[in-house]
């Protein structure tokens, strides 16, 4: 083989050489594109996925707000329902006491006034179930003690004749 063949044989080799070289740098480069245009898709679908799951739990939040909301509403119409019964059933108490008793007497009791002359039962009425109550009989009369909170209220035979006060 001549000098000059193998010198281009040489420069060919060369020139193959970096023609392959430069191939790489080119796939290289290329491939680094792919990576990061992969790796920025990826991002994307990942903060897609998370503005979905936040608004599906934004949807949730709301649905819940509403349930809870509703709620609410219906425990408050319950309360004011029981209040109305309540009410109603004060009313009617005053009602019936004030038509037992008379006007003068019946608003005393609602009141929860007491005083010597009063029946056993307008007592009761007035104040309500004692804390306990001791009973003394006789051949003709009968006694009671009913203690209250702070009081001590005697009684003859149903009729109120001592008060007492601790």
């Amino acid at each position: 083989m001549s000098q000059s063949t193998e010198y281009q044989t040489e420069q060919y080799n060369l020139v193959s050489e970096n023609l392959r070289n430069s191939d790489q740098i080119k796939i290289n480069k290329l491939n680094t594109s792919v990576n990061r245009r992969i790796e920025s898709e990826r991002k994307i679908e990942l903060d897609l996925a998370k503005n979905e799951q936040l608004e599906t739990n934004r949807k949730k939040d709301s649905t819940n707000q509403v349930l809870v909301e509703k709620e609410i509403e219906k425990q408050q119409q319950k309360r004011a329902n029981e209040i109305e019964k309540e009410i109603e059933k004060e009313e009617n108490r005053k009602r019936s006491i004030i038509s037992k008793y008379g006007e003068n007497h019946g608003n005393l009791i609602l009141q929860n006034k007491i005083w010597i002359g009063m029946t056993q039962e307008m007592l009761l009425e007035s104040l309500g179930k004692p804390q306990r109550i001791n009973t003394t009989e006789t051949a003709t009369l009968i006694r009671n003690q009913f203690i209250f909170i702070g009081r001590y209220v005697y009684t003859e035979n149903g009729i109120v004749t001592t008060i007492q006060s601790r």
